[in-house]
């Protein structure tokens, strides 16, 4: 991706993975049907759009080890939310769905937030 954001609406089909790297993420991105397709954030960043909401939830959304992902007022939405080692999860206003886990066996965290809605 280099550093362009990706701006547009993008829909990740079975089977596909969508790395984010450098950039961010303006356009809501979402599977090609309910619970498929995977995206990897690759570097930190803060969302400027949903991720695996409406009409279709991801399959998984990794984030890499030592690399924080801000949600802000953006929801997620997937089967799993996988943290890599040292990686963390920034909470703000928005939904999370789907269980959230370390990569492996005590990696990964959540930030240190105040939640105005369900972590579900």
């Amino acid at each position: 991706m280099g550093t362009a954001a990706l701006t547009g609406a993008v829909s990740v089909g079975s089977l596909a993975t969508l790395n984010v790297a450098a950039g961010g993420v303006v356009g809501a991105i979402t599977g090609s049907s309910d619970g498929v397709g995977t995206v990897n954030f690759n570097n930190s960043l803060t969302l400027g759009s949903n991720v695996g909401t409406n009409p279709n939830s991801l399959s998984t959304i990794s984030v890499a080890a030592s690399q924080t992902l801000t949600t802000g007022a953006n929801h997620l939405d997937a089967t799993t939310i996988s943290l890599g080692s040292a990686s963390t999860l920034a909470l703000s206003t928005g939904t999370v769905t789907g269980t959230v886990q370390g990569a492996s066996d005590g990696v990964g965290g959540v930030g240190a937030v105040t939640l105005a809605n369900d972590l579900t």
